[in-house]
């Protein structure tokens, strides 16, 4: 979505507070694993209006 602006990584004490937010973000990416969508959730049909 565009990330961080690359200004705020001009100052260190901003810095220190965004890249333990940043790190946890990776973390978090690389440990999902998306588990195969069932054919069907739901047994009744479904509208959307």
């Amino acid at each position: 979505m565009g990330g961080t602006d690359t200004a705020a990584f001009a100052h260190p004490e901003l810095r220190a507070l965004l890249l333990p937010a940043i790190r946890a973000d990776y973390v978090l990416v690389e440990g999902h694993d998306a588990a195969p969508a069932p054919e069907s959730i739901l047994d009744i049909p479904v509208f959307a209006y």
